[in-house]
């Protein structure tokens, strides 16, 4: 918060306009840290899917912002997402990817916690004369839809809901695609690296402007009716829609018969 106060106030009422927006929204310092602020820290984001993690002690590590995070199943079969940072000197806990823990160690000074964030043992504990229980790894407010696993680290955020809005007919819709209902990531992830402001990524999703000229060869490997509404431009249909609360999708559905 600290770094936060000293940069200057953004006058975003002069940067976005209704047909265009500045483009200092994608280099400004200041823009950037109040993005990481107000939109990673305090509101609510997706950090990964109840299936990654099957079994008790499974977990993966992701990073929101700049906090290191890792959801893990624990032995009670509850999914919880536990700050990856040791309580003793701020240490990254767990360096890897995803694995399966019966408890985790801080590499550092050997600090051990469970796989629910309690504090178990510091080593010459006969020097440490305070309550262990003060001690357990921080856990950002956490909440789930369908699997959908979201946390708020800075507590404060408005309810679960009320950020799903009309967005959860979103998840809904890719979970309702299962005969069961619902849906397990298995695959992995498709990763990205890519030298840029953040909001690019997703501000491609829904871009569809672009879809034939920058992904030609994609287009032309679709073998269905995508293929057909996409390629030939009297029968493009797709809509872009924004559902609120930072929820758009590029719709295709009135290409469909």
């Amino acid at each position: 918060m600290g770094k936060l106060e000293q940069i200057t106030p953004v006058d975003y009422a002069k940067l976005i306009e209704p047909d265009r927006v500045h483009g200092s929204l994608y280099t400004d310092p200041a823009v950037f840290e109040q993005e990481l602020d107000r939109i990673f820290h305090r509101g609510w984001t997706f950090v990964g899917h109840a299936s990654e993690i099957p079994n008790p002690g499974d977990y993966i590590t992701r990073d929101i912002g700049r906090e290191p995070v890792i959801m893990i199943r624990g032995k009670d079969n509850q999914v919880r997402v536990l700050m990856n940072r040791c309580q003793h000197r701020g240490n990254l806990l767990c360096n890897r990817e995803k694995g399966n823990q019966k408890n985790f160690t801080c590499p550092y000074h050997g600090w051990a916690y469970g796989i629910d964030g309690a504090l178990l043992d510091v080593p010459y504990a006969g020097g440490f004369n305070k309550e262990m229980g003060k001690f357990n790894l921080e856990q950002p407010r956490t909440d789930s839809y369908r699997g959908f696993v979201f946390i708020n680290i800075s507590g404060d955020a408005e309810s679960f809901d009320a950020y799903l809005g009309k967005g959860r007919m979103l998840i809904d819709r890719a979970c309702d695609l299962s005969p069961e209902g619902e849906i397990e990531l298995s695959a992995g992830w498709v990763r990205h690296r890519y030298f840029a402001n953040w909001k690019m990524l997703p501000e491609n999703d829904t871009d569809g402007y672009h879809v034939n000229f920058t992904h030609q060869s994609f287009v032309r490997a679709i073998d269905s009716q995508y293929n057909e509404f996409v390629t030939d431009e009297k029968d493009v249909k797709g809509v872009i829609k924004d559902w609120g609360g930072g929820h758009t999708e590029i719709d295709f559905e009135a290409g469909y018969p």
